[in-house]
């Protein structure tokens, strides 16, 4: 059996009242109309009354063709339609109603009374006025959330049948339902179509993949996998009622996926350049480290170590606060998966800041603890100055700094919350050779940083999925 069409109404319908799943089943044949539920099928049955007044209309602008038709207005007579539809002076709906029989042509009854086109064939000022204020009036309570979905249908039904049109009767006393969902919320961002579509024409955002949208290929763009989405959903579930959902759960969810799969490797966001003051010029040693320490099926890579390396920025304080277990003045740390090192002489730019660090490493302490047992407390992240290659790094985070755009104060516009931090830029990164070559798409947790992504517009550039912190209890 050859698949059923499902019928496109055009303009004169309303599709979002359209339910698409079938109801009345007909030999190869799926009315999309039939599918209308809840309030929107009360009031479109109810508005079929006006079947009546298309009689009128037929009474009035072409008597002749009343007089044959009569009560087989609706009979699927192809010829009947044709006329009629050439003497109303409304006539698109009848117009379609052929097109549909000649398409379908089931020799059944046409069922054409839910169309919006046709409800309304000699623009009746009743029934629009009471199609108008009841589903106003449902659809308002139920947004505002004063009373629940099927209590709005119910109240949409009653105030039709007060406006003077006859009660629906239902088949076999089945009434129709549809429950109605609210829509995800979620903290720091806006899910309108409308505000986002502003924030990409005004240029605020780089597009509707922006990694920072709330789009799919937004959330592509930075890195989420359809696994983390969908793990997401199925933990919130879906409610009725309106709600805000923390952002902090999405992203706990890419965490948790990203921390079993994701390989390792080595960044510094902030290159200082450290000098092994007693380590050869010439010399070129590879260490061995995990690519993930919670899957050993991962494997292995190599790291050069050499006489000049780089550690972050962060990892460095000629004045450290108290409990600073990294790198400080006549301090000792431990270079991750290599030598235990102690800081010396520090050299520093005409401007003040930090040019480089000397140290010397105890050359005892590559493939274990120091002889003397002694306990070293910090481990940094390093890379050798030598092979280390330069890329991009993209800061994401989030798009508002207020957590709930809805609410809003009044008088400020969302621009007045856009966060500064939303997108922060580092050029000049510094990237361990593993990673130079990684695909658009590819994740990495870099170590000590957080999860990231290669664009897939910009090369040589991750983009940051999400730190390694992970601060939400669910």
């Amino acid at each position: 059996m050859a698949e059923a069409k499902k019928t496109n109404y055009g303009n004169e319908s309303i599709s979002s009242l359209k339910g698409a799943d079938r109801v009345r089943k007909r030999p190869g044949v799926i009315f999309g109309s039939d599918g209308l539920e809840g309030c929107e099928h009360a009031v479109f049955e109810i508005l079929s009354n006006s079947i009546d007044e298309a009689r009128e209309a037929l009474r009035e602008q072409a008597p002749e063709l009343f007089e044959t038709v009569g009560n087989m207005a609706f009979r699927n007579d192809l010829s009947l339609w044709e006329q009629a539809g050439q003497r109303l002076t409304r006539g698109g709906a009848v117009d379609r109603a052929v097109r549909e029989m000649r398409k379908r042509a089931t020799g059944d009854i046409l069922n054409l009374t839910r169309t919006m086109g046709f409800s309304f064939p000699t623009g009746s000022v009743p029934a629009r006025r009471a199609f108008t204020a009841a589903l106003n009036s449902a659809l308002t309570q139920t947004v505002s959330g004063t009373v629940s979905y099927q209590q709005a249908c119910a109240n949409a039904v009653r105030l039709l049948t007060q406006s003077g049109l006859r009660h629906i009767d239902y088949k076999n006393g089945v009434k129709p339902r549809q429950i109605e969902f609210a829509r995800l919320n979620l903290t720091h961002t806006v899910m309108s179509k409308r505000h986002l579509r502003s924030l990409v024409e005004r240029g605020i955002v780089d597009g509707w993949d922006d990694p920072r949208m709330p789009t799919l290929c937004g959330l592509r763009r930075r890195g989420y996998t359809a696994e983390s989405i969908l793990d997401f959903i199925g933990r919130i579930g879906v409610s009725k009622a309106n709600s805000l959902v923390d952002i902090r759960l999405l992203e706990s969810c890419i965490r948790e996926e990203l921390n079993g799969k994701a390989p390792r490797r080595i960044c510094v966001a902030h290159p200082v350049k450290v000098v092994i003051d007693n380590y050869p010029a010439d010399k070129t040693e590879y260490f061995t480290l995990p690519n993930n320490p919670n899957d050993p099926d991962a494997g292995s890579r190599e790291v050069p170590f050499t006489k000049t390396l780089y550690i972050d920025a962060e990892d460095f304080s000629e004045v450290p606060p108290p409990k600073f277990f990294r790198l400080k003045p006549e301090g000792e740390v431990r270079l991750m998966g290599a030598y235990i090192v102690k800081c010396g002489e520090i050299v520093k730019n005409p401007d003040g800041t930090v040019k480089e660090i000397h140290c010397t490493a105890d050359l005892e302490t590559g493939n274990g603890t120091p002889a003397d047992g002694r306990k070293i407390k910090g481990t940094i992240h390093w890379l050798s100055a030598e092979y280390a290659v330069d890329t991009t790094l993209v800061l994401y985070d989030h798009l508002f700094t207020l957590e709930n755009v809805a609410d809003m104060p009044e008088g400020k516009t969302y621009d007045d919350y856009i966060s500064p931090d939303s997108a922060v830029r580092i050029d000049h990164a510094k990237l361990e050779p593993a990673a130079a070559g990684a695909r658009a798409g590819e994740k990495f947790q870099f170590v000590r940083t957080g999860y990231f992504a290669v664009d897939t517009k910009n090369p040589n550039t991750f983009n940051r999925i999400v730190g390694l912190k992970d601060g939400y209890k669910a």
